[in-house]
């Protein structure tokens, strides 16, 4: 399963959609405004606590370049409560200047720049059979 951003409010909607975080295999960031990265600390929280419901399942987080430090600052901040397991959470950045390709097995993802905020980035995600949908969190 697919989550394109982490705004206030998405752990909350995914317990009333009866989505366990443990479905999610892939986390979209459109940009690092708080209003779509502010679950994400709930969220690799949640994936570690309480322990005898701990994630097992690898998932990656798909961003511009910059998330990997973004990321190092929250764990300044949040320490051991949002440091995963080694091989639990794949970072993947991609090009915020110009079109980037990621092959994910199952689907294709195409990114692009958009004009909003520096390394805002909008996906194509296309199926083997040539289906797509695009998601562009905010544009200016």
């Amino acid at each position: 399963m697919l989550l394109f951003d982490s705004g206030a409010g998405t752990m909350h909607r995914l317990l009333e959609a009866g989505v366990g975080i443990d479905r999610i295999s892939f986390i979209f960031y459109s940009h690092l405004h708080p209003d779509h990265t502010g679950e994400l600390v709930p969220f690799l929280f949640a994936t570690k606590y309480p322990e005898s419901y701990r994630r097992r399942k690898p998932f990656t987080i798909v961003a511009a370049k910059g998330f990997t430090e973004f990321y190092e600052r929250l764990k300044l901040a949040y320490g051991k409560w949002i440091e995963l397991e080694p091989g639990l959470m794949t970072i993947t950045e991609l090009d915020d200047r110009g079109r980037d390709h990621l092959d994910c097995g199952l689907f294709d993802v195409d990114s692009t720049p958009v004009k909003h905020f520096d390394s805002s980035l909008a996906y194509r995600i296309t199926a083997p059979d040539g289906r797509s949908v695009v998601y562009s969190g905010d544009t200016d």
